[in-house]
């Protein structure tokens, strides 16, 4: 998944700040500043090429700086609409989802996985429940990625692999995380469970993002954010 916060103002003159005055935020000015500094002594000793930070309190930006490179091999200076990978923080927007369809009625923490994907069948799997997915105690598998890397935007493909393996601990007895097998079967979950059978990119889009305005995030790269992405190094 692709994400960026989106460029505001972080003037301190009152007509200029969204949501109040800088001093208003009880930020420390000259503690921020030494954040930008010590990034910038990083970027200048080589530790990473650079970041887009921004830091806010009650709502009042004090800080939103882009530091160093984007791509230092390229010498592509970071800019603040960059759009970054954000990988596992993905997973918090599919745990949103997940609790709206709770507070809706369709889901319950006690609901389990199999009375939704009856083919993640087979032993203790049968025990798991929405809980177990969304507190990493469902016992998943020791694996990094259940297909391989040019199948992990097909969500079809990454549960029916995930489907045919087996759990390494009994349910809610073990906490043990897992980069994809918990929140693929949750949002292979909301897509089952949609009235409209939509794809999972669309319905993060249509029912989370656009209603937050989050119009420079995305499941996937799409086109009109292609030539903002960063590159993992």
């Amino acid at each position: 998944m692709y994400g960026n916060r989106k460029n505001q103002s972080n003037s301190t003159k009152k007509s200029n700040v969204p949501f109040g005055h800088i001093d208003d935020s009880e930020l420390s000015m000259e503690r921020l500043a030494l954040i930008s500094a010590a990034i910038d002594k990083d970027v200048k000793a080589g530790l990473y090429d650079g970041a887009a930070i921004i830091v806010a309190r009650h709502g009042i930006i004090g800080l939103h700086e882009a530091i160093g490179f984007s791509g230092r091999s390229k010498n592509r200076s970071c800019r603040k609409d960059d759009v970054f990978k954000i990988l596992s923080v993905s997973k918090a927007f599919i745990d949103v989802l997940i609790l709206s369809g709770i507070e809706h009625g369709d889901l319950a923490l006690t609901t389990k996985i199999t009375d939704i994907i009856p083919e993640f069948k087979g032993g203790l799997k049968e025990k798991i429940t929405i809980f177990n997915l969304m507190t990493y105690t469902g016992g998943p598998p020791n694996f990094l990625f259940p297909v391989e890397l040019s199948l992990m935007g097909n969500l079809s493909a990454v549960i029916k692999a995930i489907c045919q393996l087996d759990l390494i601990a009994i349910p809610g007895e073990v906490v043990g995380y897992s980069p994809v097998w918990g929140h693929a079967l949750l949002g292979e979950i909301l897509r089952r469970i949609d009235s409209r059978k939509r794809a999972l990119r669309d319905i993060l889009c249509e029912d989370l993002f656009n209603p937050l305005k989050m119009t420079d995030t995305a499941l996937g790269l799409p086109r009109r954010l292609k030539s903002r992405a960063v590159p993992i190094v």
